[in-house]
């Protein structure tokens, strides 16, 4: 079978950092807003009642809360990082063929492979400058590609909340 064409992507720090923050969940961001709400709302009241010191503890959950929000995408990376340096002693790199049922994973360090299907793809995901494919297996539940390596045509495919048999079988 031919290959359609090749993609190439490393897991750099860059690439790692913004599909943290895409596929983040929007329950839990939700969550965190209506705590700083609450948070920012009981300050005033406490303020309101001259209650200082009750304030201010409640603006300061409200800046940890707004802190862990902000960092802890930077520390997932950095562990990931991490554990890729300590396996592989460089950065993750794979290679990804296309074919017209299926795509073929390999991890460059390993030499690995791994057979997706396409009616496997639950969703794509566009960022800036990468493509997320999220599979039905848990094994690669997320995959990353950099959007510069696909051509024009498939990039009308991929801006789909999800992906079908139908469009798969056009890639």
């Amino acid at each position: 079978m031919e290959t359609l064409f090749e993609n190439k992507c490393s897991y750099s720090k860059k690439n790692l950092l913004e599909m943290a923050k895409k596929t983040r969940s929007k329950t839990k961001d939700v969550l965190l807003v209506i705590i700083i709400l609450i948070g920012t709302v009981l300050a005033i009241l406490s303020f309101t009642q001259y209650d200082y010191f009750i304030a201010t503890i409640y603006l300061l959950l409200c800046a940890v809360v707004v802190g862990l929000e902000i960092l802890l995408p930077y520390i997932g990376v950095n562990k990931t990082l991490k554990r890729f340096q300590e396996i592989y002693h460089t950065e993750v790199e794979t290679t990804i063929l296309f074919y017209d049922d299926h795509m073929i994973g390999i991890n460059e360090q390993t030499s690995g492979k791994t057979k997706t299907e396409y009616i496997q793809l639950i969703e794509v995901i566009q960022t800036k400058s990468l493509y997320l494919l999220r599979m039905k297996e848990k094994l690669s539940e997320k995959n990353i590609y950099p959007r510069r390596y696909f051509c024009p045509s498939l990039d009308t495919v991929f801006k789909t909340d999800g992906i079908s048999p139908e469009i798969s079988r056009n890639i």
